[in-house]
């Protein structure tokens, strides 16, 4: 484990020296996996910094503990996530998070990543394979926030089917990364997608059948497209 942590520490102090040189080192992420775009820029949608090319590694779950690799995350596109890599567990469980960082750095390795980004919120640490790590020119546009529903949507189908005590805590800590979410501030989405997550905060204290009820409810009820 020792030999992977001093092979990407040199990595991970060189992306640190390139947002240094660019001013970067404290300003906003914007990820738009559709695109495999990820960018830094200055706080308040000013202009971007530095870019890469990006895909999803994996993902840690703050809740149990359970590591899952991209390729086995149905919530997210196929064209965002990383090919398998052979002799990586999809899936294990731990608390340690040497073990967990470990982890990404062998799926970052075998994905040929030349650096890894870990993007925490309320539910989990997602690492992010980052490729192409670049200056920002003219032509590359502040990320602009889109709509949050099909990505709400796979998170409702991914866990409606889970045993009642690890669907209380994923509905309760998704539904406190949608009312945390600092991408879609200021937008139109804002309001609409806070209060959805604060249903599925209160929807975690109900008893089994209202709690599966109300996470259908909100399924039935998230908007489809730009709504």
């Amino acid at each position: 484990m020792d030999d992977i942590f001093s092979r990407w520490q040199v990595r991970q102090d060189l992306l640190g020296a390139v947002l240094k040189a660019h001013g970067a080192e404290k300003h906003d992420w914007r990820a738009d996996l559709g695109l495999g775009r990820f960018w830094w820029q200055a706080p308040g949608n000013g202009p971007p910094s530095v870019v890469a090319d990006a895909k999803v590694l994996g993902s840690w779950a703050l809740s149990n503990g359970s590591l899952l690799a991209a390729w086995e995350n149905t919530s997210l596109p196929p064209s965002a996530c990383v090919a398998p890599v052979a002799g990586v567990p999809a899936r294990h469980m731990t608390r340690d998070e040497k073990e967990v960082w470990a982890w990404g750095f062998a799926i970052a390795e075998g994905s040929r990543a030349e650096f890894v980004y870990r993007a925490p919120n309320a539910q989990a640490w997602i690492f992010l394979g980052l490729w192409n790590v670049r200056s920002a020119v003219p032509g590359d546009q502040p990320f602009e926030a889109g709509p949050p529903w099909e990505h709400v949507r796979a998170v409702l189908r991914g866990i409606e089917g889970v045993a009642l005590a690890e669907l209380r805590v994923l509905a309760r800590n998704y539904g406190r990364t949608f009312v945390e979410d600092p991408i879609r501030k200021g937008t139109r989405w804002e309001a609409p997608l806070r209060a959805l997550g604060e249903r599925l905060v209160a929807a975690a204290e109900l008893d089994e059948a209202k709690l599966r009820a109300e996470l259908k409810a909100v399924l039935a009820e998230t908007p489809d497209g730009e709504a």
